[in-house]
């Protein structure tokens, strides 16, 4: 630690509060600086930092209740923050990081932002509301520059934006990627908050900034930044479904051009407007011929990520047939990741999904058979699936059971869905009894993505009624959140 900054510090030391002189205000950004959690390890031993950021007293040593969290809250947060200055001095191959630390003209701000992130993690129940409160307090008092204290506490009161937002929503709502970028609002907080997401991640443990979570992220800051620079999405609705047909008839220019325009016909608007054209061109020869009554078409192949796989399952629409699916799947050993249901409009069900393996990564061809047959069976009523996942569940071992079960109902993030977050712990056909618990109240999934925190799932499901509506009756959704509970608490089933 440098002599000056300490000397400065040290004579500052009187009993909390105490209020920053400029002599020490500038010796603690010396410290912050250097990137070296030492300092701070050395104030926290001499009982100094806490009289600088009174909080520190209450995270130090604090437990986090996420059980992938790998350190307790404090060294999480002098681990985000030396983390925060590697990415200044190497942000690695992530192109997205490199110029991220280009955009950024404030690297104070920064620093200070992953030092307090998370330092609402004191014992109130959301953490988030309470670290802005606290960081205001603690940035104020440092008499910062006016931006370099904004920007801290904005990095603060939104840490968890990107990352929620692209493991939990669906990034193909323009509505939604214009509500992000509002919230953000201009290209710096954007570049800052992609870097405090990977310096959180990496300080949380490998399970917090995966291939799939990665990318994810960086799909919705590619989104947000197109929206800040040029303030829309890109195209038009009807002009990008315009350009959406015209290559998905130039992938199907080999097939007999009546059946091209029949096939476009039917299919969903969302299909067409988010489904890749060389994917759907794979896709026709499954969705195009007439289905009957208790067929099943697949379709696998290997994913745009290492280790994952997409997969396309087409039959005949049915209520639980999404249930179906994600139990036939979790008896072959699969993982679902995300899933896309999409109903064409002669009834047909396109589910699109990608998938792991669990257990053993490499998905083979008598993996997928099985699958086929269990569905089948399953369509064709000739399977219990609940009692075969059950019986399946008893060889593993149970499931932690201080992993609260948490339901949250969000109607605010799309004009037509009703948003369902579940938080549990992580078990064998986890999702097939979400899904049927839908299934049973007669709600139809839309959308589905799932990520995955060592032994705690955080789903979250775009649903909606038997009409086509979102759900507003207060007491519909409360015994939604009580089925919920009921089925995912560790005795459910």
């Amino acid at each position: 630690m440098p002599a000056v900054a300490l000397d400065a510090i040290d004579s500052a030391a009187v009993p909390s509060p105490v209020e920053w002189t400029d002599d020490v205000r500038d010796a603690f950004l010396e410290l912050l600086r250097t990137g070296d959690v030492r300092p701070f390890q050395t104030l926290d031993r001499l009982g100094l930092l806490e009289r600088y950021i009174p909080a520190w007293a209450s995270v130090r040593a604090r437990p986090q209740r996420d059980p992938y969290h790998r350190y307790p809250v404090d060294v999480h947060l002098l681990e985000a923050f030396a983390g925060m200055a590697r990415l200044f001095e190497d942000p690695g191959d992530d192109r997205v990081a490199a110029r991220a630390v280009e955009a950024v003209g404030d690297r104070d701000a920064l620093l200070l932002g992953a030092l307090l992130h998370d330092i609402g993690k004191t014992g109130e129940r959301d953490h988030v509301p309470a670290g802005a409160r606290i960081a205001r307090d603690v940035l104020h008092g440092a008499g910062l520059a006016p931006e370099t204290g904004d920007l801290a506490l904005f990095m603060v009161a939104e840490h968890l934006l990107l990352s929620d937002t692209a493991t939990r929503r669906d990034l193909q709502d323009d509505d939604l990627i214009h509500d992000v970028a509002a919230r953000i609002g201009d290209q710096e907080r954007l570049a800052s908050l992609y870097l405090l997401t990977i310096a959180d991640a990496a300080a949380t443990g490998p399970l917090a900034w995966t291939l799939w979570r990665a990318t994810l992220v960086r799909e919705l800051v590619a989104k947000v930044q197109r929206v800040l620079e040029r303030g829309d999405v890109g195209a038009g609705t009807a002009e990008r479904l315009s350009v959406a047909v015209d290559a998905i008839r130039r992938a199907l220019a080999h097939e007999e051009p009546a059946a091209v325009e029949r096939f476009i016909l039917r299919m969903p608007r969302g299909y067409i407007l988010t489904v890749p054209p060389e994917r759907v061109a794979r896709q026709f020869p499954l969705v195009a011929p007439v289905l009957g009554a208790h067929e099943v078409r697949t379709l696998s192949a290997l994913g745009p990520r290492p280790g994952t796989y997409q997969l396309t399952v087409v039959a005949s629409d049915r209520p639980g047939l999404l249930s179906m699916i994600a139990g036939a799947l979790s008896l072959a050993n699969l993982s679902i990741l995300t899933a896309q249901v999409f109903t064409t409009e002669d009834g047909a069900a396109v589910d699109l999904f990608e998938v792991e393996g669990a257990f053993e990564a490499e998905v083979g061809e008598e993996r997928w058979r099985s699958f086929r047959a269990t569905l089948r069976k399953a369509i064709e009523g000739r399977l219990s699936l609940a009692h075969r996942v059950e019986d399946k569940r008893r060889h593993y071992p149970s499931v932690r059971p201080d992993v609260p079960v948490r339901v949250v109902v969000d109607n605010g993030s799309s004009d037509f869905f009703t948003v369902i977050e579940v938080g549990a712990p992580d078990r064998i056909g986890l999702l097939f009894d979400v899904t049927r618990t839908f299934a049973e109240l007669g709600l139809d999934v839309h959308l589905a993505k799932v990520a995955t925190y060592g032994e705690r799932v955080v789903d979250a499901f775009y649903v909606r009624d038997e009409l086509g509506r979102r759900i507003e009756e207060p007491e519909r959704l409360a015994q939604l959140e009580r089925a919920l509970v009921s089925r995912l608490e560790p005795d459910g089933g």
